[in-house]
């Protein structure tokens, strides 16, 4: 009799446990949020391109750069990492500037990997566009990473300098190591390379890289590189694609903003800032010896 009784104990603590197991999995299957959905269409991977954050530059190499000056109160005002770059320690941590290329470099990815499970038949053009810029984002964040966190480069010894780590996919759980200052180069340029195969010449919208973004781009990596014929053979380029120049004596020179933000010069929209900081117009002072080096008919 007892043992007939453990066993229905046990009988019955099996079945509750596997309704358990399945009830758990069923609600696991259940998105936390029903508009959570993982982008299927060109539409999709196009608004995540179009996320401002993917915009930025890097703030650091500005809020160090010596054209301006800061009086005593406004450095005192300011937070830890613009007070340490603006004076060049050291030991400044630059965590803003690590963070949104890492996420534009991760949104990108995510776009290139979600891009393969959609035809492009029907959609040749958009389908290559948004590749080409996804391509030309990460691109953009490799080179602008590569600037604050490794050395000059330097042919003779880029194979053995430490790059930066290379995210070539949205898996964060997958460990990276470094790549070398070689490598890290070359996977900017290849990404650029065929962004220009895949590009419009210049779109419509400044926010979104074409042809002659891309060309342009790929004239300061290689003067970066210290590749002069490779870095005049893109600028021109470029140049053939879009050469439209501003006449600064038609600009409104008592405008509080003399050059429009999406002006006719523009081929490829990004923001360098990321909130307030030191270069601010209302706390950025120029240097007279700044002014004192233009002529007084330098409309610049």
């Amino acid at each position: 009799m007892n043992i007939l009784k453990t066993y229905i104990t046990k009988s019955i603590f099996l079945i509750l446990i596997g309704f358990s197991i399945f009830s758990c999995k069923k609600y696991l299957d259940i998105k936390p949020d029903p508009t959570l959905s993982i982008p299927d269409n060109l539409s999709d991977l196009q608004a995540l391109l179009d996320n401002t954050d993917l915009k930025r530059g890097i703030l650091a190499p500005n809020i160090s750069s010596d054209e301006y000056y800061l009086t005593d109160d406004t450095w005192n005002s300011l937070n830890i990492f613009n007070k340490e770059t603006y004076i060049w320690d050291s030991q400044a941590q630059d965590e803003e500037d690590w963070y949104l290329q890492y996420k534009a470099i991760f949104y990108a990815n995510i776009v290139l990997e979600n891009l393969i499970r959609i035809s492009s038949e029907g959609q040749e053009k958009e389908w290559n566009s948004i590749k080409g810029a996804a391509l030309f984002v990460r691109a953009n964040a490799f080179y602008n990473i590569v600037q604050l966190y490794a050395q000059q480069y330097d042919e003779a010894s880029a194979s053995t300098e430490l790059g930066i780590p290379l995210r070539l996919n949205s898996n964060f759980n997958e460990l990276t190591s470094r790549s070398t200052l070689q490598q890290t180069y070359d996977r900017i340029i290849d990404d650029l390379l065929e962004s220009t195969t895949l590009l419009p010449d210049n779109p419509s919208l400044k926010t979104r890289p074409g042809k002659s973004a891309a060309f342009a781009f790929l004239a300061r990596v290689y003067l970066q590189m210290g590749n002069y014929e490779k870095a005049k053979e893109n600028a021109d380029s470029a140049l053939q694609l879009y050469n439209v120049l501003l006449d600064f004596n038609d600009l409104d020179s008592v405008a509080s903003v003399p050059i429009p933000l999406f002006n006719d010069e523009v081929i490829y929209y990004s923001n360098i800032f990321a909130g307030p900081t030191s270069v601010s117009i209302s706390r950025a002072k120029i240097d007279t010896n700044l002014y004192n080096s233009f002529d007084n008919e330098d409309l610049r």
